[in-house]
């Protein structure tokens, strides 16, 4: 029960798949429609040959099964192996090796092999083939089909298995690089983490670094320090000291030993803040977009903040240049103090339409976790002139 209930679920949920790095559909929806109207007008006139109304229903259902392929080739598939069964009619039963129906079934076959599991296609095949046999007995049996029938029933099953491997070959490419996208996205934004959790590191390890000069030099500083003070001091050093250093190995799986180290990664590098947008914003100008920027407050955002609002700035204005190039751009940060530093960076609608780039979505993604992280939040989505806007609210 259990493989006959997996068939069934695979049936009823199989689509017609895309391609992960274009967003195109593996088989084109155009083909069907036509495809379905020349079976149909086979079938008219194979009625009018025959006077059969029994065949004319059977190709009218395999032309709207080939309609229906284009978007549920499951459901297709399955109603064809149902029609591959014979019954008697005044013309006998017709051989599945038919010119109409021959070329529907194995267009939706091909189809289905595309969209279905292996397994699932072997076994709707085996039925299908299990159901042309019977046919052809019923048909051969039936004394109106002579000739040489057996190299038409070797034409028949050499198409049928050459249209399942096909479709099953592009399922697999289509696996393969539905899969390698995915990683390269669990990649990037693993990537972006270990970037973050870097500069807080860099951020938060300067402030420990103070704090415990500042606690261990206080007694040295200050004049007539009581002698429980000055061991209160003592001990904030200490533990200061003692964080620094797990927060140095907490960043040690993050960052890579390497003697050759770039000197300009982060840790080595000051970490850019709300003073280093006006650059940003003039080498997006560079790559053909204008960008506005407005920037109101800020002169005393906490650093971590001002790193995360340089960074979320950073790839917004590369999607827009990426989605949408030469579009204007306009980019603004509000910074209250005591409330939240607020961003938003809005592109128009794009001069041209946009081009589906690999990995659509990392960068997002990235930028609402790097929200997340000072508990604030990020939406982004269309706007209603066709551009693209990108807000964040971080709190100090």
């Amino acid at each position: 029960m259990g493989d006959v209930g997996g068939l069934w679920a695979d049936v009823r949920s199989a689509r017609m798949p895309v391609w992960p790095d274009s967003g195109r559909r593996v088989w084109p929806r155009w083909p069907f429609l036509p495809a379905a109207l020349g079976v149909a007008a086979l079938a008219v006139v194979s009625f009018l040959q025959l006077d059969d109304i029994l065949l004319l229903v059977r190709a009218v259902c395999f032309a709207l099964a080939l309609v229906v392929a284009g978007d549920r080739p499951g459901w297709a598939l399955a109603v064809t192996v149902l029609l591959r069964l014979p019954w008697p009619g005044p013309g006998g039963a017709p051989p599945p090796w038919m010119v109409d129906t021959h070329l529907s079934q194995a267009a939706i076959l091909l189809v289905a092999a595309s969209a279905l599991r292996p397994r699932s296609t072997a076994v709707l095949g085996g039925l299908m083939a299990l159901a042309a046999a019977l046919r052809t007995v019923v048909s051969l049996g039936s004394g109106q089909w002579a000739g040489p029938w057996w190299q038409l029933a070797v034409l028949w099953i050499v198409s049928m298995l050459l249209a399942a491997a096909v479709g099953i070959r592009s399922r697999d490419r289509w696996s393969a690089l539905a899969d390698e996208q995915q990683e390269l996205r669990r990649r990037e934004l693993r990537t972006e983490r270990d970037r973050i959790g870097r500069e807080l590191h860099d951020v938060v390890a300067h402030h420990l670094s103070v704090l415990a000069v500042r606690s261990a030099s206080a007694t040295r500083r200050i004049p007539g320090v009581p002698d429980a003070a000055a061991v209160e001091f003592d001990e904030l050093a200490a533990l200061s000291r003692s964080a620094l250093a797990d927060m140095r190995r907490l960043v040690g799986v993050l960052r890579d030993d390497d003697p050759d180290d770039d000197p300009h990664r982060a840790g080595n590098a000051p970490q850019p803040g709300l003073s280093d947008l006006p650059a940003l914003v003039e080498a997006t100008r560079g790559a053909g977009c204008p960008v506005a920027l407005e920037v109101d407050g800020g002169d005393h955002v906490p650093d971590v903040v001002a790193v995360s609002v340089h960074r979320i700035v950073q790839e917004a204005l590369a999607n827009a240049v990426r989605h949408a190039t030469g579009a204007a751009i306009g980019v603004r940060v509000t910074a209250t103090p005591g409330g939240p530093v607020c961003v938003e960076v809005t592109n128009d609608r794009p001069p041209a339409p946009p081009v589906p780039a690999p990995g659509a979505g990392t960068g997002l993604r990235a930028m609402a976790e790097r929200a997340r992280l000072l508990g604030g939040t990020l939406e982004s989505g269309p706007t209603d002139d066709g551009g693209f806007v990108v807000r964040a609210r971080l709190p100090w």
